[in-house]
C-alpha cells in the first residue's frame, strides 16, 4: 500500500494534465496526508509495548509498506480505518478543487 489513493483520483480530481512528475508528486503528498490521518487514529489505539515497537520502527526509516504491516497486524480495523480517511480526504479535496 505504497499510494492509499485510488488510481484515478488525479483524474477525478482533474489533476490528470499535470506533468508526470507533478503527478508523482502529488500523490506522494497525498498519500502522506491520509497516511497521517490514520496514524492519528491507530495510534492511541496500540498498547505500550506496541507503541514502543512503533516508535522502533520509525526510528529505522521503514518503509511505509513496512510500517503499514505492522499495524494491520496489531489494530483489526485498520484497513476500514484506511478505507474512511481516503474517502475523507477525497471529499474534502473533492470540496477544495471543485470550488475553484
Amino acid at each position: 500500500m505504497t499510494n492509499a489513493l485510488p488510481d484515478d483520483f488525479l483524474e477525478t480530481m482533474g489533476l490528470d494534465e499535470l506533468p508526470m512528475e507533478e503527478q508523482a508528486a502529488v500523490m506522494t503528498e497525498m498519500s502522506d496526508a491520509i497516511m497521517a490521518g490514520v496514524f492519528a487514529r491507530v495510534l492511541p489505539m496500540l498498547s505500550e509495548e506496541h507503541k514502543a515497537e512503533f516508535d522502533k520502527l520509525m526510528d529505522s526509516d521503514a518503509d511505509q509498506d513496512a510500517v503499514v504491516a505492522f499495524l494491520q497486524e496489531r489494530v483489526p480495523e485498520f484497513q476500514a480505518i484506511v478505507v474512511e480517511e481516503v474517502a475523507a480526504f477525497s471529499k474534502e479535496a473533492g470540496d477544495f478543487y471543485g470550488g475553484l
